[in-house]
């Protein structure tokens, strides 16, 4: 993970982590991309903490999403995936060694996208060997919640737990 403004410099003072110049940064995110790992951030517009790299083996926030019906209420890019049919050859890179909720499946030797369950991290682009796939921007981008509180909210408004949370946090009379 890398950290940033008060996080980092609490963090490094106590030895926990260590500062990187601009350059080592881009270098730790190309290594990142080779090794697959998803790219995550606090989706908010307050202010960016924290930009995670992750493999769904380990992280436990990729578990969670690989079980939710609709993963992208939780973490969500302006970008999703679009094919080049012609330059596809089905090699199953995308589906099988790239996509960590399982967005995408090879018929009839193309790749197909579940947009319902991409999240946009851009890791089957970056990983297709014949640049079949590429990033586009989404025509809809919904505005980032404005911190953690309004994530948690929207959140239980997608369940439809919303209410059941409110009358949970209201006091008796």
């Amino acid at each position: 993970c890398m950290v940033f403004d008060s996080t980092c410099t609490f963090l490094a003072e106590r030895g926990f982590a260590r500062y990187l110049t601009k350059e080592e940064m881009k270098l730790k995110l190309r290594e990142f991309d080779e090794m697959g790992l998803v790219r995550q951030v606090n989706n908010t517009r307050d202010r960016l903490e924290i930009l995670c790299h992750c493999c769904s083996c380990c992280c436990g926030f990729l578990r969670a999403l690989n079980e939710l019906r609709n993963p992208r209420i939780l973490t969500r890019s302006a970008f999703l995936p679009a094919r080049d049919l012609e330059k596809c050859l089905g090699c199953g890179i995308c589906a099988d060694e790239r996509c960590p909720v399982k967005a995408i499946e090879v018929i009839d030797e193309k790749a197909v996208v579940n947009v319902e369950r991409c999240i946009g991290c851009g890791l089957c682009a970056s990983g297709c060997p014949n640049d079949a796939i590429r990033m586009e921007r989404c025509i809809e981008v919904p505005e980032p919640p404005a911190n953690v509180s309004e994530l948690g909210m929207r959140m239980l408004q997608d369940q439809g737990k919303l209410e059941a949370f409110m009358e949970t946090m209201t006091p008796p009379a």
